[in-house]
């Protein structure tokens, strides 16, 4: 056995830093330039170099842990070199949803928003899982309906009891277009300084209700369901 990310980590390693995200545990980890280098070193240009020690704080951190080392590669993202465009925020958290009103609410994307927002309170990154169970094989959505479902998950969220953010959006938004045979896929960037996440949808590798260049902005560290899963990372990194 040897030391490689346990099952649910994935990594992405950036010039000047390493981002660890553990789905069991729900968080992100931040490592500096020299963990950066010796991962890179030991795990993407397989060079020579004393793993305990120079790798001891992801060890401790149990991002690296003894096994097979079969599948780990694909969860590693190298985006070494890469420039990343300044980014804000994604355009469904700056609109203007304005004030609630009974007319204009349904129940469907409400409680598809409130089932995702419980969910991922009480089950952590876990309850993304889902998405794997529900089987989408059909042609993807047009752009106005992907954009009009959007619109009435904006509106619903309004409604909800819970703060929603970035990845309750995306996982109500990818559960309701795989409701609708429409292959989704939940995606988790990451930009390591300052550290920012944002996790958005995508049809057939296009971003549904987001900025469109999302890519250029964000590593993608993290994709839900994979249609290989022994594939190497989507994105930049691919």
């Amino acid at each position: 056995m040897t030391m490689v990310p346990a099952r649910h980590c994935h990594v992405a390693v950036f010039d000047q830093a390493i981002v660890a995200l553990d789905i069991r545990r729900s968080r992100y980890f931040l490592y500096d330039a020299a963990c950066a280098r010796d991962f890179a070193d030991h795990y993407l240009d397989f060079k020579p170099i004393d793993a305990p020690r120079a790798l001891k704080p992801l060890i401790a951190d149990r991002i690296l842990v003894a096994e097979s080392p079969a599948a780990a590669r694909s969860r590693i993202a190298d985006y070494r070199g890469w420039s990343f465009d300044a980014f804000d925020s994604g355009i469904w958290g700056s609109r203007v949803l304005g004030k609630r009103d009974a007319a204009r609410f349904e129940w469907l994307p409400f409680w598809r928003i409130v089932r995702s927002a419980a969910s991922l309170k009480m089950r952590g990154f876990h309850a993304l899982a889902a998405l794997d169970r529900l089987d989408a094989r059909g042609a993807p959505a047009r752009g106005d309906d992907a954009s009009r479902t959007v619109e009435r998950l904006l509106r619903a969220s309004i409604w909800s009891p819970f703060r929603i953010t970035c990845v309750q959006m995306s996982l109500a938004l990818a559960t309701h277009l795989r409701r609708q045979n429409v292959p989704a896929q939940l995606v988790i960037g990451v930009r390591p300084m300052p550290f920012v996440a944002h996790a958005w949808v995508e049809v057939d590798g296009r971003v549904c209700g987001d900025e469109p260049d999302l890519k250029k902005s964000y590593g993608e560290i993290y994709r839900t369901p994979r249609c290989d899963a022994s594939a190497a990372p989507f994105g930049l990194a691919a």
